[in-house]
């Protein structure tokens, strides 16, 4: 709890202007989708960026999955039907962190 202390927050009004944002100041950005061609979290390990994801029904708008860096998904096993967000967006942080010494 006390790490919203040492936080900093941006508030968003336009989220696709964001991301253009992002873009332009070439950050990545990694949209968190069920697509076959996504890579793994897995696979990103060592890269750096800004994690996406959507709401559990919908998912992400596709405006923002197409002006994403790379689509990145959870290696799992199809006896799941999906997974909360919350749950799915900290298997992805763990995943793509993991051996990242340059993660701070």
């Amino acid at each position: 709890m006390g790490a919203v202390f040492n936080l900093s927050f941006l508030e968003i009004n336009d989220f696709f202007d964001f991301v253009s944002f992002l873009n332009l100041k070439k950050i990545k950005t990694y949209a968190a989708t069920l697509n076959k061609n996504s890579k793994t979290a897995e696979d990103l390990k060592k890269e750096r960026g800004v994690l996406i994801l959507g709401n559990e029904a919908n998912g992400l708008p596709s405006s923002i999955v197409k002006n994403s860096y790379k689509e990145v998904k959870i290696k799992i096993s199809s006896s799941f039907e999906s997974l909360n967000v919350l749950v799915a967006g900290s298997i992805l942080m763990y995943e793509m962190s993991k051996n990242n010494e340059n993660l701070s």
